[in-house]
C-alpha cells in the first residue's frame, strides 16, 4: 500500500485513521530526487508566505520536515534540507508576528546544521 500525505508525521490521526508510511520506502532515495521533492516544497511555501498565507505555508514547511523525518529514519541523508526549511519557518513566523516562534525555529535551523554530516 502507499499513503503520502507530506503533511503528517507518521502515525498521526486524521478523520480516525492513522497515517501510515512503509519502513524504507526512502532509504535509498537519489539525491536529485530528494532535491527536487524539497525545493518544489520550498517553492510552494514561498508562494504562501508571499501571499501572506502563513498557516498554509507553515504546513507545507512541516510537512517538508516530516518528510525529511522519514527520509533520516529510514537512513537516507537529508544533505542540510532540514536547517534550509527551519529557516525558512523561522522567516514565516516572523512575517506573521510570532517572534518567539520565529526564534525557535532559528534555533532548530542552526541545531539541524551542527547535526550535519562534514564532508
Amino acid at each position: 500500500f502507499e499513503i503520502c500525505a507530506l503533511e503528517l508525521p507518521l502515525g498521526e490521526f486524521r478523520n480516525h485513521q492513522i497515517v501510515a508510511s512503509p519502513r524504507g520506502k526512502y532509504a535509498n532515495m537519489p539525491a536529485d530526487t530528494l532535491q527536487r521533492r524539497c525545493q518544489a516544497q520550498m517553492g510552494i511555501a514561498q508562494q504562501h508566505t508571499r501571499a501572506e498565507h502563513w498557516d498554509a505555508a507553515r504546513r507545507v514547511l512541516e510537512g517538508t520536515i516530516a518528510f525529511l523525518d522519514h527520509v533520516e529514519a529510514d537512513g537516507g541523508i537529508t544533505t542540510g534540507w532540514k536547517s534550509r526549511v527551519y529557516t525558512q519557518l523561522a522567516r514565516c513566523a516572523q512575517a506573521s508576528g510570532q517572534e518567539e516562534e520565529a526564534k525557535a525555529f532559528l534555533l532548530l535551523a542552526r541545531s539541524a546544521n551542527l547535526d550535519r554530516p562534514t564532508a
